[in-house]
């Protein structure tokens, strides 16, 4: 929704400053807009949105802003930038996934293998099956690596959430470089220079396939809220799949894990039951 508001805030001070206001005052009177408090939130600190406001404000030269505004404010844009619907319901399944594999695990061995030890005990010459006391002993280290597994996949999958809040400290931390994917990095990159294309032209420090793409464009005269569009969308729908692909060997991984947790569980848990079928 971030994105909404932004487009919106674009839209508010391209009328303003086609009508005489300047950019920094046009832009600041748009983000007070009470009625861009309608839109989404904020934009945060160091987000794209909050730094391409910014690189506007600071921009001495009209025309190159205007045309800025007019393709920021465009319907659609802020739509291919919302985050898929389907990476909010993978990160509620593995969190409650989670939630249960600790519960079963603490139910299992604070109160039934204690229950089972001592009905077991009250028969003489009976011992307690291996793999109860194999469980009894190790289920901490057994639920600490499994638990360590879990967190490292639900760590992988809010990683690629934050990608979609465009935050400009995505890659340069630690978690993104090693949780990220390296399919998703490059597509990352490329969706940035798009958005980032109508203020800096082709003028940043970093140049790629893209910004060169859309300079090429811009000199044919071509409509460039048009290319900046479609080239949007091509690449949103490839850093989404680059994304669901990642999800789904996390959500594959979680669903090993909790498949070798239950097969362990029922292991031990059946044991003393036979036994106790036998000496009955």
């Amino acid at each position: 929704m971030t994105w909404t508001r932004f487009s919106y805030i674009c839209r508010k001070a391209l009328v303003d400053i086609e009508g005489g206001l300047p950019i920094r005052e046009s832009l600041l009177r748009a983000e007070s807009d009470a009625g861009s408090e309608l839109y989404g939130k904020r934009p945060a600190a160091g987000s794209l949105p909050r730094t391409l406001l910014d690189r506007m404000k600071a921009s001495s030269n009209r025309e190159n802003i205007i045309s800025a505004l007019r393709i920021y404010g465009q319907p659609g844009i802020a739509d291919r930038l919302d985050e898929p619907l389907q990476f909010k319901r993978i990160v509620a399944y593995l969190g409650l996934v989670v939630l249960v594999f600790h519960a079963v695990g603490a139910v299992y061995a604070l109160r039934v293998i204690p229950a089972f030890t001592e009905v077991l005990g009250t028969f003489e010459g009976v011992r307690l099956p291996t793999r109860l006391v194999y469980f009894q002993e190790y289920w901490m280290t057994q639920t600490a690596l499994m638990s360590l597994l879990l967190l490292l996949c639900m760590l992988s999958v809010l990683e690629v959430r934050r990608l979609f809040r465009f935050r400009d400290d995505v890659e340069k931390k630690p978690s993104g470089r090693l949780l990220l994917g390296p399919g998703i990095k490059p597509v990352y990159r490329r969706v940035q220079s798009v958005l980032r294309f109508p203020v800096e032209l082709g003028t940043g420090s970093s140049r790629d396939a893209v910004m060169d793409q859309l300079s090429r464009a811009r000199s044919a005269g071509m409509d460039m809220a048009i290319e900046v569009r479609e080239l949007l969308h091509v690449e949103m729908r490839e850093l989404v799949r680059c994304c669901e692909r990642q999800l789904k060997v996390m959500s594959c991984a979680v669903a090993l894990i909790v498949l070798l947790s239950v097969a362990l569980f029922l292991v031990s848990a059946y044991a003393p039951v036979f036994i106790l079928g036998e000496v009955i």
